[in-house]
């Protein structure tokens, strides 16, 4: 997921590994961070992609991520899958269940 704008007291790392609140790995990129001064304080502002690491990366490190980080940057920024609508959802469980049928018709 795409964050734009967003702020830290601190420099955030270029790339960060996680885990979430179920053990998965998460992947953190940072990038464009500049730092700024208001009255309140100062800052630095930057975008940021969060993303679960895929299954299949287990292997990655954050020296590996870094290595390939446009590459990274752009699996993490593409939009999210929507979640099925209730008519998909209903349309794939009638498929499901005329194929344990072995009909063609409800």
């Amino acid at each position: 997921m795409l964050y734009t704008a967003t702020i830290a007291a601190s420099r955030p790392p270029k790339v960060a590994l996680e885990l979430d609140s179920s053990g998965a790995r998460v992947v953190r990129l940072t990038d464009h961070a500049k730092q700024f001064e208001s009255e309140d304080g100062s800052g630095y502002t930057y975008d940021e992609v969060t993303f679960p690491l895929p299954a299949d990366r287990a292997g990655e490190t954050v020296a590996t991520i870094k290595a390939d980080f446009a590459a990274w940057w752009a699996y993490g920024a593409q939009p999210e899958e929507p979640a099925p609508t209730v008519e998909e959802r209903l349309a794939d469980l009638e498929e499901a269940v005329l194929a344990m049928l072995g009909g063609d018709e409800l």
